[in-house]
């Protein structure tokens, strides 16, 4: 799965509905939807596999204008 995929799952749930998310990472932004230039920067990440950006058992931060709390994921590779 890459980010772009990852990014869209989110988006399609309708738990936490969630528009135009950002995702961090501890060590790095994966992708960030604002300022434009950091949008930019982060957009090449959104075709790299999540498994290439993020260590098994790592952490994914996921903020949204439409969430009121940032969402913590802890992502594992079956």
């Amino acid at each position: 799965m890459i980010l772009e995929e990852l990014i869209e799952l989110l988006t399609e749930r309708q738990d936490i509905q969630i528009k135009n998310p950002s995702l961090s990472a501890p060590t790095k932004q994966l992708y960030l939807r604002a300022p434009p230039q950091l949008a930019e920067a982060t957009r090449p990440n959104l075709l790299k596999k999540v498994s290439e950006l993020i260590p098994d058992g790592g952490e994914v931060t996921v903020t949204a204008g439409t969430l009121p709390f940032s969402l913590s994921l802890n992502i594992s590779f079956i």
